[in-house]
């Protein structure tokens, strides 16, 4: 898709500049407030979308939410060329993609964990335990309960799925018994 093409060349972009000026954490940050704003105010939507607005307008009310946010001049810049381009509609794929490459660069990992029953925090904590040793990063995990899955555990990061639920297994066990 196009935003994600979009997407992908200026967060890339604003990512290396933010490694130059050691301060990805910072940009990342006040991508995170801008693109929430965008989200939540229609009215900032449509009027940072709008043609009957004109660049200098909207590139005013970024320097207002830059007093009122305190937000990095790389940060200003990077929402001012977004203005100057038209890109500013995919603000919130761009802000995604560089919280991913942020997140990679400094060896965070998102995991979900589904299980049947509500898992205590120390049955997580050892998942997370043994997970960080297996990939040497940080692991955040987020738990969810899907009782539909029996028993056992699926474990999801970054389109990688290990399925060691209970339904699975009897799934497979009935294909077996179904093949003869």
């Amino acid at each position: 898709m196009i935003k994600y093409k979009v997407a992908n060349r200026y967060s890339q972009a604003l990512f290396e500049v933010g490694i130059e000026n050691n301060n990805l954490e910072k940009l990342l940050n006040d991508l995170e407030i801008f693109s929430e704003i965008f989200t939540k105010s229609k009215e900032f939507k449509i009027v940072m979308e709008t043609s009957a607005v004109s660049r200098e307008e909207k590139k005013a009310i970024i320097e207002e939410l830059a007093k009122k946010f305190n937000f990095d001049s790389l940060s200003i810049n990077f929402f001012k060329l977004l203005v100057d381009k038209n890109k500013i509609k995919f603000i919130t794929t761009i802000t995604e993609v560089f919280r991913k490459k942020y997140r990679d660069y400094v060896g965070i990992a998102d995991y979900e964990v589904i299980s049947a029953i509500d898992l205590d925090a120390k049955i997580i904590n050892d998942i997370k335990k043994k997970l960080e040793e297996k990939t040497g990063k940080k692991i955040e995990i987020k738990s969810k309960v899907e009782p539909e899955i029996i028993g056992g555990l699926i474990v999801k990061t970054e389109g990688l799925i290990y399925d060691g639920s209970l339904k699975s297994h009897l799934l497979k066990i009935k294909e077996k018994i179904l093949k003869g």
